[in-house]
């Protein structure tokens, strides 16, 4: 495990030869993902079991409706809503919201991994309110100096 760390490397410290180790595993990651969820389409156009243009032009609509749909995002917040989820408030008022901590599959541990990460604070009681962003991530309203 020692010699895994120590060639991919750890943390935010990277040497390039790390990150170039990293890039190369995840392009053949994203390789394969993309040959599982395309490549029934795609080879079919290579191996000639359907017409080559055929599955050309069907790709290609399929990334037309892929941009379609993140235009509509943006133009439409019950599309948005419906493709990139929204955010969730996990804490307000010095109270965590259990509901919505279920809701988007997250433990106090979770939470407060989210904090330390983003909010650079250790405590909740320095914490006016937590969200779950639609993105996944944890993000941070602090409570208001006093005097300031």
């Amino acid at each position: 495990m020692a010699d895994i760390t120590d060639l991919f490397g750890e943390g935010e410290h990277l040497t390039p030869l790390q990150m170039s180790l990293r890039m190369v595993v995840m392009f053949f990651l994203s390789l394969s993902m993309i040959t599982i969820m395309l490549g029934a389409v795609l080879a079919r156009g290579v191996v000639g079991a359907s017409p080559f243009w055929s599955v050309v032009v069907s790709s290609f609509i399929l990334v037309l409706l892929h941009r379609l749909c993140a235009w509509l995002s943006i133009k439409n917040k019950l599309v948005e809503k419906i493709f990139k989820g929204e955010s969730r408030l996990l804490y307000k008022e010095n109270e965590i919201i259990w509901k919505e901590m279920e809701r988007g599959v997250l433990s106090k541990n979770d939470l407060m991994e989210g904090l330390r990460l983003q909010g650079n604070v250790q405590s909740l009681n320095e914490i006016k309110e937590i969200y779950h962003e639609s993105c996944g991530e944890i993000s941070v309203v602090k409570n208001e100096k006093k005097g300031t």
